[in-house]
Parts: structure tokens; C-alpha cells; sequence
């Protein structure tokens, strides 16, 4: 049984293995006289499917294709050489490569670290050459340090301290050092406190500028410099002893002395613009410097209105009194009264005096105002203020009369005149009038004014009536107070010496104006 078994066994195999093997192509017998045509072949068995399967069955395997690493990005650099620094603080920095926009930042150098920023200016992502750095050149140390900073904060606005840190790497803050030869004239200014005379003249010790400019002396104004009032120029360099004249009657104690630019046109002092004070690190070179003046009076002629007088400018080197003598043969008799002044120009003064007692001729003097301060106490510690050794009396006179004073001018944008000044001893009109054939003719504006010294009276006009030459004359108000009735009315005009208080003046052109 077993036998037939293994029998039956190794018949199958070889029936499957028989199988297996490619059988025969078959072949069709032709007719007598045909050639025999050959069976159709199986698409396995085509010359095309031979030679892709020969193909396939010798082809070499290709290997898989690895990518190549990235090279790695530039490290951020700054380099820059050792350079001459002039008066415009202009630095090249040679090369900078950064991975964002950032900031080159130029350092002053203390002990050999980084101290005080100098200047900046931005760079953009990548490599920059030839990259422009301004600093301020009068701050510049011979040892600089060169920073590369981020810009992380609002871009283009550099935030340091703040959120522009400087850019770091392995060794610390991206940075570099160099040296600089300093070719820089650092601006200078020395004066000392002087007394002026009457020439109006103070010398300046020395001045260094780094280019032509002016010395302008400015009067105090609450500490700081107020008006110029004299100006000299200046050569480029050292200037020692350098005198500056200027209007001494405009002067205060304390003076300020700045030194300026001749950026317009050279020779010609054009204050503020375009001759500008120079800077120093943002700081004006001046110096501020005390001056012992003449003392000074100036009081018109006029009479005493309402017991008080006027007087129009006084100059003290100190806070003093001004005392209003009378008058006896030419000189100071008895007080009739006093104000206190302070250091420096006084203006506008208005002194009360005891009118019953005036005289013809008043004179005015000046006395110091020693302890106890703010108190009149002469005679006693109040002394007279001597100048040169000399007593100084400014006199005046009560008795003359009405007259005014007028100046050449534009005519104004609001269709107004100025009457720089009006001196009247009874209540008056003051009346501009046109040129007709060389004499007063229409009125064209008036104004009021009570008995008194009156200043800056504007008066609107009509334009249309405008002619070159204007007059301005005093019309009495004699009829109905305040109501001008001139000329068909009560209201006549001030005499003086038997003739009409009249002043022309001229209307000038804008242009001339403008070029004054």
C-alpha cells in the first residue's frame, strides 16, 4: 500500500515539471508547392519583449541620489581702517555683512572698552561697502570701537538702550577698534568781565573758529542772550584781542559773547540765517561776561501831567534810584520825588512827582540803592552814582509844549500808520492827512489822546487816499470831548511858535523796505 502511495507521488511531480517546461511551437504543413507558414507566437516570445526582458535582465542598478548640505550663511562682520577725522566727522567703514538690518555704531574708547556713541547710521540685510558713519568729531577720542547693532525695534529709528542690542557671536558683541588722527580745530571762546566807556567797546581775549565767522554781543535777556547789539568778523583759527563795538546805551550789566558762522555772503552779518551759531557737541559756543557801564539817562522834554513824569530809558549797573530834583540857577535844588530802578535798561519809567513845586527845568539823578535795600535813604547810605568820578544830572524841561516826531514807512498790511511819538499838554486829536499841492489836505484817520507822552499811535487810513508824502498834525479837542469836529467844528489846531504842529512823512515802497 505504501509503495503504491510513493508510486502515485512521483508521478505528479513529474507530470507538474513536465508542465513547466516551454512547449514546442507548433508548425502547419502546407499544400504541395506552398511554403509552410509558421504558427502564430505568443506576445512573451515577440523579438521586442526578448530585448526589453535582455535589457532588464543586464542593466546595472543606479544609486539613490543623497542632497548635498547647505554651505553655511556669513558670519556678521565689520571691518573698517585707520583714518584721518576732520571737522566734518565723516568715517568709511569698509565692509559690514549682516543677517538683518542692523546699525553701525562708532563708540568713543575708555581703557580700552567701548564709552560714549559718537554717531550712527543704518545698514541693510547682506554685504554694504564703503558705508558712511558721521560722528560728532569734537568728542572723538584717538582709539574708536566700531559696533554692529540690531535693528529690532521701530525700524530706521535707532533704540539703543533699548531693543537694538548690539549683534553678538562666539567671542561676544560683533565689534571692531580703530584709530583715528584728529585733525579738528575744537572752537573756543575766553572773555573776562571789563568796564566800558562811552566808545561802547569790549575786547574779546581770544577766539579759535575753524572757518571765517563773526563775535556777535548779545544783551541779557532773563540769563540767556537777547538782542545783538554789536558784531565783529572773525578770520578762521586763533583770533586773540578781538574788539567788538556796539550800542553801549542798549547794553546790561551782564553781556553774552557768540561766536558765529559766515555761511551767506562773506563779509555780511546775516543773523540767525544763514550765519548760525556755532554748535559744540549741540552746544552754542558762548560766553556770558559782566560789564560795569556808563549810567545812562535819556528823558524827553514835557510837561507834568496827572504830578508824574516819564522818563524813556535808564541805564544802571545796579538796583538804584532815580530822583527828580528841582531846578536853581542850573543846578539840583530840592526832591520831588524818586522811583527805584533795577540793574540793567529801565524803560518807560513813570516817576510821581509833587507838581505845585516843579520848575521850568527839572533834573534827573541817579543814587545807589544801598542797605536797607528797596527803601529811598538819602541822605544817608544812598550815595550819588558818579561816573568816572564824576556827579551825572539828565535834565529835562516842564514848559515845552505840544510837539510829536514821525518817521518814514511802509504803509502796513492793515491799512495803518505809526506816529512814533506825541508830546501834548492838553487832551488832542491826532489827524494824518494827505498831500494836496505840498500841504496837508483830506484827513484820512485820526485818533484821540489825553495830555501826556504817547508812544507807537497807530491810526488806520483808507488806502484808496494814500498819497507819497502824508502829514501828521495836533488838533486840539475843543468842542465836545472825544468828538472830532476838524476842520467844519470847534476843534483847531496846536500851535507851537504861531505856526500848525505839522511833520510829514514819506510812504516807502515794499521793496525798499524789504532790502532795509
Amino acid at each position: 500500500m505504501k509503495f503504491i502511495r510513493l508510486i502515485w507521488f512521483l508521478a505528479t511531480i513529474m507530470l507538474l515539471a513536465a508542465c513547466s517546461d516551454e512547449a514546442p511551437t507548433p508548425t502547419i504543413t502546407a499544400p504541395a508547392g506552398e511554403e509552410p507558414v509558421p504558427a502564430a507566437t505568443t506576445p512573451e516570445s515577440t523579438p521586442a519583449a526578448t530585448a526589453a526582458a535582455d535589457a532588464a535582465a543586464t542593466a546595472t542598478s543606479r544609486p539613490t541620489a543623497t542632497p548635498s548640505p547647505s554651505p553655511a550663511p556669513p558670519a556678521p562682520t565689520i571691518s573698517i581702517a585707520d583714518q584721518p577725522l576732520a571737522t566734518d566727522g565723516l568715517l568709511i567703514v569698509e565692509r559690514v555683512i549682516t543677517l538683518a538690518p542692523g546699525w553701525v555704531v562708532v563708540y568713543t574708547d575708555e581703557d580700552g572698552a567701548p564709552s560714549e556713541i559718537l554717531g550712527f547710521t543704518p545698514v541693510s540685510t547682506g554685504e554694504s561697502n564703503d558705508v558712511t558713519v558721521e560722528i560728532d568729531p569734537y568728542l572723538a577720542t584717538p582709539q574708536l570701537h566700531l559696533l554692529l547693532h540690531a535693528d529690532e525695534g521701530q525700524p530706521k529709528e535707532f533704540e539703543f538702550p533699548g531693543l537694538d542690542d548690539p549683534f553678538r557671536d562666539d567671542q561676544g558683541p560683533v565689534s571692531t577698534t580703530f584709530t583715528v588722527e584728529i585733525d579738528v580745530l575744537v572752537p573756543e571762546l575766553n572773555v573776562a568781565d571789563q568796564e566800558v566807556d562811552t566808545e561802547g567797546q569790549v575786547v574779546i581775549n581770544r577766539v579759535v573758529s575753524d572757518g571765517p565767522g563773526w563775535i556777535a554781543i548779545h544783551a541779557d535777556q532773563a540769563g540767556e542772550p537777547g538782542p545783538i547789539i554789536g558784531q565783529t568778523p572773525l578770520m578762521a583759527g586763533e583770533n586773540q584781542g578781538v574788539v567788538v563795538s556796539f550800542n553801549w546805551r542798549e547794553a546790561t550789566p551782564q553781556l553774552h559773547a557768540v561766536l558765529y558762522t559766515d555761511d551767506g555772503e562773506m563779509g555780511i552779518f546775516e543773523a540767525p540765517n544763514p550765519d548760525r551759531p556755532v554748535l559744540v557737541s549741540g552746544i552754542p559756543v558762548r560766553v556770558a561776561f559782566g560789564v560795569t557801564l556808563p549810567p545812562d539817562v535819556f528823558v524827553l522834554n514835557q510837561p507834568i501831567v496827572n504830578d508824574q513824569v516819564v522818563i524813556e530809558r535808564v541805564l544802571v549797573n545796579g538796583p538804584a534810584w532815580l530822583t527828580i530834583f528841582t531846578d536853581v540857577d542850573g543846578q539840583p535844588n530840592l526832591i520831588i520825588g524818586q522811583s527805584l530802578l533795577e540793574s540793567g535798561v529801565n524803560t518807560g519809567i513813570v516817576v510821581p512827582v509833587d507838581g505845585s513845586a516843579a520848575t521850568p527845568i527839572l533834573h534827573v539823578v541817579l543814587y545807589e540803592d544801598n542797605e536797607p535795600i528797596g527803601e529811598y535813604n538819602f541822605p544817608g547810605n544812598d550815595q550819588a552814582i558818579r561816573y568816572q568820578g564824576r556827579l551825572q544830572t539828565y535834565s529835562f524841561r516842564t514848559d515845552a509844549g505840544n510837539y510829536l516826531i514821525t518817521n518814514d514807512q511802509p504803509f502796513s498790511a492793515d491799512n495803518s500808520v505809526l506816529v512814533p511819538l506825541v508830546v501834548n499838554e492838553i487832551p488832542a486829536w491826532v489827524v494824518v492827512q494827505a498831500e494836496e499841492d505840498g500841504a496837508p489836505g483830506a484827513v484820512l484817520g485820526w485818533t484821540w489822546i489825553p495830555a501826556g507822552v504817547h508812544r507807537g499811535i497807530v491810526i488806520e487810513l483808507d488806502p484808496d487816499q494814500v498819497t507819497d508824502t502824508l502829514y501828521v498834525a495836533l488838533i486840539q479837542d475843543a468842542g465836545v470831548e472825544q468828538e472830532f469836529e476838524y476842520p467844519d467844528g470847534l476843534d483847531i489846531p496846536l500851535q507851537r511858535n504861531r505856526a500848525p504842529i505839522v511833520a510829514p512823512f514819506l510812504i516807502l515802497p515794499a521793496e525798499e523796505t524789504a532790502n532795509e
